[in-house]
């Protein structure tokens, strides 16, 4: 069974800022975070390193620190900058829908479910919550960001299903 998916939350403009700020730690060094929470992801569920043309055949602890994997973590990061740029602008919700969308559909089609974003979620929590020194308070408004960027994800997945 899939997991559900989660509310379309509005975030507030305490949360907001909360994640724009802890965002701003993040984009300062991309391709650092990015791996970190991408090799993290690889680490912890080795089975998903094949889907990678890559990466498969390569033992991980070879692909730490190498192009390709901080050019896939960039691109993780630049969605992620789109979406949290975005935040708090009059487009807003339109700009985070067709972010989140255009990266749902390529995964989707590449076979990626539901179940494999939110193995990564939890490790994209730990990370920020880590990195930025996130109090219960930064953490619930990382939690709802994720809720968002979920809703529209599990979305286009359920309709690329159909």
């Amino acid at each position: 069974m899939d997991p559900p998916t989660p509310p379309l939350r509005d975030l507030s403009d305490r949360q907001v800022e909360i994640i724009k700020n802890s965002w701003a730690t993040l984009s300062g060094n991309p391709e650092v975070y990015g791996e970190a929470i991408f090799y993290t992801f690889l680490e912890r569920n080795p089975e998903h390193q094949k889907r990678f043309t890559y990466f498969r055949n390569k033992p991980l602890v070879d692909l730490k620190g190498t192009h390709q994997i901080q050019r896939h973590s960039g691109k993780i990061m630049k969605v992620f900058d789109t979406a949290i740029a975005a935040l708090g602008t009059e487009n807003a919700k339109t700009i985070i829908v067709n972010t989140i969308s255009d990266n749902a559909d390529y995964h989707g089609k590449k076979g990626v479910k539901k179940e494999h974003y939110n193995q990564i979620r939890e490790i994209i929590l730990e990370k920020v919550a880590l990195v930025c020194n996130l109090d219960d308070e930064g953490k619930a408004a990382w939690n709802d960001l994720l809720d968002v960027v979920y809703h529209v994800t599990f979305n286009i997945l359920d309709e690329l299903r159909k």
